[in-house]
């Protein structure tokens, strides 16, 4: 069966679910290479605001990231899904986005040729109001912050965007489990 755009694949119409073809998997490699500038690193950047984070780039899928100064300082995250892509072949820019069990949002732009950060993070008003509920080791306390932004407010969001400097560059192996906690 051909889908919309005329690539061949396998479909079982009652389970809505596509079998990918070789092709698709070589895709998907071809993709990861594509990250491998990015992933495994720790970065340290400041924005213009003075808020400062510790990300580290566990893998395609994950991060690990603590906030060192800002609105939630004290906050640390690990194994936070993301969805990562590379911007352009001619350069090492990143797209990264993910939503967080907050509910807040976030999309960076990662250039380490330049060294810079560009992020736009969309706060629900809950998290904006007290931002101390979030300042914890995440992990540990996600029925508590699933029903903080279940209660809300969502509405209305702040939305802040942000240039940033990346001021530390480290290398690391691949999703190394004691980077943060």
């Amino acid at each position: 069966m051909d889908d919309l755009n005329g690539n061949h694949s396998k479909m079982f119409l009652n389970a809505n679910v596509t079998i990918s073809s070789e092709k698709d998997q070589d895709e998907e490699a071809l993709v990861d290479s594509t990250l491998v500038p990015l992933v495994g690193k720790r970065l340290i950047y400041m924005y213009e605001n003075g808020w400062e984070y510790e990300v580290y780039y566990k893998n395609k899928s994950s991060i690990d990231y603590k906030v060192l100064k800002g609105m939630v300082a004290g906050r640390c995250v690990n194994n936070q899904i993301i969805h990562m892509r590379r911007v352009s072949a001619m350069s090492e820019m990143f797209m990264v986005n993910w939503t967080e069990p907050t509910g807040t949002c976030v999309c960076q732009v990662v250039d380490l040729d330049r060294r810079s950060m560009q992020s736009v993070i969309f706060f629900p008003h809950w998290v904006v109001d007290n931002p101390s509920k979030t300042v914890l080791f995440q992990n540990d306390h996600l029925p508590i912050i699933a029903t903080y932004r279940d209660v809300g407010p969502t509405y209305p969001i702040r939305v802040v965007n942000e240039s940033g400097f990346i001021h530390t560059i480290l290398n690391s192996v691949l999703d190394n489990e004691r980077h943060m906690s």
